[in-house]
C-alpha cells in the first residue's frame, strides 16, 4: 500500500503464531485493506469466536508487533503512513463461508475448480 512490502508467506506465519499464542483455531481468513478512517489493514477471521472476539484489540496488537519484523511495515507505522491492523471477526464459521462463496461464484457461472479467493 505505502511500500511496506509485506507477503504472503510472511503474513501467514506471523498470524499462526498470533494465533497459536491465543490458543485461537482458525478455519478461514483474509487480509484485505481499507482506506477509511486510516490506510489500515484488516484481518478478517472466522475462528473460534468465544475466545478471540473478547480478546479481539490484544490479537491485533499482538499481530501488528509480529509483523513490525518487516522493516518496510515497521517505517510505514512509525512514521503514520499506516494504522495499526484491524482484526473482524467474522459471525459464520469457514464451511459456511465457502459454501455461500461458491453459490455466489456458481451463480457466476464459474466452475468449482475455476473459484479463487
Amino acid at each position: 500500500l505505502v511500500g511496506e512490502k509485506l507477503n504472503e508467506t510472511h503474513v501467514r506465519s506471523t498470524l499462526e503464531k498470533v494465533l497459536s499464542d491465543f490458543s485461537a483455531e482458525q478455519e478461514l481468513h483474509l487480509v484485505v485493506y481499507q482506506e477509511v478512517p486510516e490506510l489500515h489493514y484488516v484481518l478478517l477471521l472466522s475462528a473460534d469466536t468465544t475466545l478471540v472476539a473478547e480478546r479481539r484489540q490484544q490479537l491485533a496488537t499482538a499481530l501488528d508487533e509480529r509483523l513490525r519484523s518487516n522493516p518496510q511495515y515497521d517505517l510505514a507505522r512509525s512514521v503514520g503512513q499506516l494504522a495499526c491492523i484491524d482484526v473482524r471477526i467474522l459471525p459464520e464459521r469457514g464451511r459456511e463461508l465457502w459454501a455461500k462463496f461458491e453459490t455466489w461464484q456458481s451463480g457466476l457461472g464459474k466452475r468449482v475448480g475455476d473459484m479463487k479467493v
